[in-house]
């Protein structure tokens, strides 16, 4: 009888070698998400909540089934060559003007020539926002999470699409603390500074301001360093407007491109982890698996060396803005006074030699509507009146220009003061309804403001006893 070979071992030997095979092909399928996602995070990522989602989607499993079978199925907009993405950035919770969105930038791909391009939108574009009006661009994320939580960049979205002309396919946001953490977790990212410059009038918490400057020159900028970079309103030596913002802006996500690329990200299965968990929890976008994968098989052709950079701006004859003032807040409004030429660029995007804007286009007189200069000044000392005012004012569509405290503290009912010798006396009409106040035509003795505004609100203490929100009352001695 020939003789039996028996090997005890050979069944756990093989069970870790099945273990070994499983545990290389999860990590396999980790890799390509986590490649997927990294490669294509300028244009996409996972909600932050499902219940925050812009469309209803569907479970994980369908998903990743739909991903399997998504080799053919084409991304929204593709068949026609252009596919429209909007990236909104804000501040988040904890942070002033949580909703807000700083950063509102149109990245458009066009597969037929792999060709990408970057349409920077100023945060104060005058833009009609459904049911309120006129009103700054960057309000209509803040005024569609008022009207349903989770639903701000839908309500974005719609404004944008209106304002330029164009479908908006795709919408990721993501707020300032996210921002951070992902430039962090890479690393920090390699931006050059085109000139130096300071900014005196830097947000800091509790509507203060601080001093951040830079120096010409790369810079090597963590997460903190970036988005200061990146917010930018006030600095010196020419970089005091939007539009050398939204330039900077493009400038760090471009950076951000080239570290998420990097070999170093894609093997380090550590920091792919944490930022998933920080995709997870501050950035939302409305698409599922299998158009990542897409987007990602599509990112790895795109001609990033030629990238189209543009921003609206204003400041000559060239750009289709135009700074005005618009209910007593500075805005930027189209140059012709209805929005066919920032269609006319948005639509053709990838045509570089559209630089001028025509003549018979600039040649229209402006036709947004103009109305006055509000000022609410706190007539109490409860602190936060004068701006618990405004936000409850601006929520109904009157626009208020400014706040701030009143010579006198002692005012027991809020007055309404009309210095527009009534060319505006229906917005003080309205004004008196809303607050349930007197008007007078009559300044009194102590205010000297300069200049002086159209409308003059000073709140009373029986607006302190109608808010239903906390006020805290100073020790200061009346």
């Amino acid at each position: 009888m020939p003789e039996i070979n028996v090997n005890l071992l050979e069944p756990q030997q093989i069970q870790q070698k099945k273990r070994r095979y499983w545990l290389w092909i999860g990590l396999a399928i980790f890799f390509l998400i986590a490649a997927t996602i990294i490669s294509a995070m300028l244009f996409v990522g996972e909600p932050s909540d499902a219940n925050q989602a812009n469309l209803e989607k569907p479970g994980i499993l369908r998903q990743i089934k739909n991903l399997i079978l998504s080799s053919d199925r084409q991304l929204k907009g593709e068949k026609d060559d252009r596919i429209n993405t909007l990236l909104l950035g804000m501040g988040g919770a904890g942070h002033d003007g949580a909703f807000l969105t700083d950063t509102i930038i149109l990245i458009s791909l066009k597969p037929s020539t792999n060709k990408i391009a970057l349409l920077s939108i100023p945060r104060d574009l005058l833009a009609e926002i459904p049911g309120y009006g006129f009103r700054r661009i960057n309000e209509a994320n803040a005024i569609g999470e008022l009207q349903t939580p989770g639903q701000g960049a839908e309500l974005a979205k719609k404004v944008v699409e209106q304002t330029i002309g164009l479908p908006i396919h795709y919408t990721v946001r993501v707020d300032f603390d996210g921002f951070i953490k992902v430039i962090d977790e890479l690393g920090g990212v390699d931006v050059y500074v085109d000139r130096t410059f300071t900014d005196t009038q830097f947000p800091a918490p509790n509507y203060k301001f601080q001093t951040i400057s830079f120096e010409k020159g790369w810079k090597k900028m963590d997460g903190q360093t970036a988005l200061d970079y990146a917010r930018s309103r006030h600095g010196s030596n020419g970089e005091g407007n939007d539009f050398d913002r939204g330039r900077r802006q493009q400038k760090i996500l471009a950076a951000l491109k080239e570290k998420a690329f990097s070999f170093s990200t894609f093997f380090n299965l550590g920091r792919l982890q944490n930022i998933f968990e920080n995709f997870n929890a501050h950035l939302q976008a409305d698409l599922e698996l299998w158009e990542i994968s897409r987007f990602y098989k599509m990112a790895k052709n795109l001609d990033y060396e030629n990238m189209i950079s543009r921003v609206l701006a204003a400041g000559t004859e060239q750009n289709p803005l135009v700074e005005t003032n618009y209910g007593g807040a500075a805005v930027l409004a189209p140059r012709a006074g209805n929005y066919d030429e920032i269609k006319r660029l948005a639509n053709n995007l990838f045509d570089i030699s559209l630089t001028k804007t025509t003549q018979n286009t600039i040649a229209k007189k402006p036709t947004i509507p103009t109305g006055p200069r509000i000022q609410i000044q706190n007539g109490t000392w409860f602190l936060g009146l004068a701006a618990l005012t405004k936000t409850d004012l601006e929520q109904k569509g009157i626009i208020i220009d400014s706040v701030a405290n009143a010579k006198q503290r002692n005012y027991e009912k809020t007055i309404i003061y009309d210095f527009s010798q009534g060319k505006y006396a229906a917005a003080a009409d309205k004004l008196s309804k809303e607050l349930n106040a007197e008007i007078s035509a009559n300044a009194p003795v102590d205010i000297s403001e300069e200049p002086m505004p159209d409308i003059l609100i000073i709140i009373g203490k029986d607006k302190a006893q109608s808010s239903n929100a906390q006020l805290i009352k100073t020790n200061a001695i009346l």
